[in-house]
This record gives C-alpha cells, sequence and structure tokens, in this order.
C-alpha cells in the first residue's frame, strides 16, 4: 500500500509540471498530444523554447506544431506587455 500511495505522490508532482502545457493543449483542442509532451519532457518551463523541431521530435504532426507555436508566441507577447 505504501508504493501505491507513493506513485500517486509521484504522478501528482510530475502532473504539475504540465499545468500550463496542459492548459494550452485543451485550449486548442490538441488534448490527445499530452502524452507526446510527457514523453518528452516538455514541461512549463520549456514552452517558450519550443521550436518545430522539438515537437516533430515528439510526433507532433505539423497543423499542430503551428498551432502550438503560434499559441506559445501570442501569449508570452501578452506575458511581456503586463
Amino acid at each position: 500500500m505504501y508504493k501505491v500511495k507513493e506513485t500517486i505522490k509521484s504522478r501528482n508532482a510530475q502532473d504539475a509540471l504540465y499545468t500550463e502545457a496542459r492548459a494550452m493543449l485543451s485550449k486548442l483542442r490538441l488534448e490527445d498530444y499530452e502524452k507526446n509532451f510527457k514523453k518528452g519532457h516538455l514541461t512549463d518551463p520549456t514552452l517558450p523554447l519550443l521550436t518545430d523541431r522539438e515537437l516533430q521530435e515528439v510526433n507532433i504532426p505539423p497543423g499542430a506544431r503551428l498551432l502550438i507555436l503560434d499559441h506559445i508566441k501570442r501569449y508570452h507577447k501578452m506575458e511581456n506587455r503586463e
């Protein structure tokens, strides 16, 4: 039972690293690619660093890559204005 609790705690801690990524994918209706982000360890702090190449390496198709990169670019522009 102890191992189960520790596994759940570990998963919850890992999921906390993907809060912004999950919200972005949901907003873009690209939730199916959350597993790709996790597989590639593309956590919230890495979002502003993402390029087409990194998204391609985690098997995200071209159309979805464009949407993700555009969203990140717009979001961070607005964030920097505040």
